[in-house]
């Protein structure tokens, strides 16, 4: 998949376009708002795309600056040194050592070293490269209720169902030419320090990615559910194996928007939502969309207790490096934006075998997106 630093370079992406007329009136952290010749069109990512202070779109771009690299998120800053790496977000923050110095480069605004490379996400940092340099002491300088984890995700929680900051396994690869599983251990060190390291799901795999951000709240709840692991609730997972795969078995992703989110629509007439998933590689297993008929919880769901697909909507598009799903149906009643159940994502009953990885709304190097195309309703 194509790097892109900024979100317009998205937008001209989905588009295939350079030439966009942006509507600077409007506050959604989330949004990026075009004037088009039917009326509106939204881009709404799935984690917020402006500094929460500034309400600049972030650029995630390491610059060097005050004797280490630095980029800044949404809503923390990523400080990079030949040892270290240290997120901060107001007075809390978290420092993670590196088992050995780094001599970085510089290029197109990530940062390169022998066996690892460093990439600004939209609240942290995405790191690549050798599976046996992706182990690393963790101190955190906050006080947190719990740590949750799952098998690619480790959370240390503000609350019950609202973390503070989030250690993901994205995936692995011989050459990261292609993505398989890949999960992440969390064990105490001592009072003060956490040890993490990750595991791929066989030998051959030797680079892997990973992801490590502060939260910020989404506007997609989705979870996937795995056969192997039929208790286990992966609500805060980065990436979906939509088929089936030796660590996960058969795997589905349960998804619904944050309609609340969305507030500022509910008196517009819209035409069409859809939403763009990215791929992490680009087969052409193909993938259904099932309606529900009653609401998951994504903080509770699992493969033992999943909620039952009703009617079948449609075969998911595949375009380039996205999925590209309509939800019209599902959220669009009369031209105004409804509440729904969600909706799940399954392997297609064609016969074909194994899975599409692809990003959940809890990815912040590649989160989906929601494109809302709609007309302002005249006001009196």
């Amino acid at each position: 998949m194509i790097q892109m630093q900024n979100p317009l370079e998205v937008i001209a992406h989905l588009k295939q376009c350079s030439g966009v007329d942006i509507d600077a009136n409007h506050s959604n952290r989330y949004c990026i708002l075009l004037n088009t010749e039917y009326g509106k069109e939204g881009y709404f990512f799935a984690t917020p795309i402006y500094n929460m202070d500034t309400l600049r779109l972030v650029n995630r771009s390491f610059a060097f600056a005050d004797e280490c690299f630095r980029a800044i998120g949404s809503s923390s800053t990523v400080q990079v040194t030949a040892d270290q790496l240290v997120l901060k977000q107001q007075e809390k923050s978290v420092r993670l050592t590196f088992q050995t110095p780094k001599d970085w480069i510089l290029q197109n605004g990530r940062l390169v070293s022998e066996d690892v490379s460093l990439i600004p996400t939209y609240n942290g940092v995405c790191i690549e490269g050798r599976i046996d340099q992706l182990n690393f002491d963790v101190w955190a300088d906050f006080s947190y209720q719990n740590i949750r984890s799952s098998k690619n995700c480790v959370c240390f929680m503000q609350e019950r169902f609202k973390p503070i900051f989030v250690i993901s396994a994205l995936y692995a690869g011989a050459l990261l030419q292609e993505c398989r599983p890949i999960q992440v251990k969390l064990t105490k060190k001592n009072s003060a320090c956490e040890s993490v390291r990750f595991l791929a799901e066989d030998s051959d795999c030797k680079r892997g990615a990973v992801e490590i951000n502060f939260y910020e709240p989404k506007l997609i709840y989705d979870t996937p559910v795995s056969s192997q692991h039929p208790k286990e609730n992966n609500a805060f997972g980065p990436v979906a194996y939509i088929g089936k795969s030796s660590m996960y078995g058969s795997q589905w992703l349960y998804s619904r928007l944050d309609v609340d989110m969305f507030r500022d629509l509910h008196h517009e007439h819209i035409f069409e939502i859809k939403l763009w998933i990215p791929r992490f590689t680009t087969n052409m297993m193909s993938v259904d969309l099932f309606r529900l008929a009653n609401r998951f919880c994504s903080f509770g769901s699992n493969w033992s207790n999943k909620v039952q697909t009703t009617k079948m909507e449609n075969v998911v598009d595949l375009k380039g490096d996205y999925m590209c799903i309509d939800l019209t149906d599902i959220y669009v009643q009369r031209g105004q934006l409804v509440e729904s159940a969600g909706f799940v994502l399954l392997p297609s009953r064609m016969g074909t075998t194994g899975y599409q990885t692809v990003s959940t709304g809890d990815c912040y190097s590649k989160p989906p997106i929601i494109t809302i195309k709609y007309a302002e309703k005249k006001k009196n």
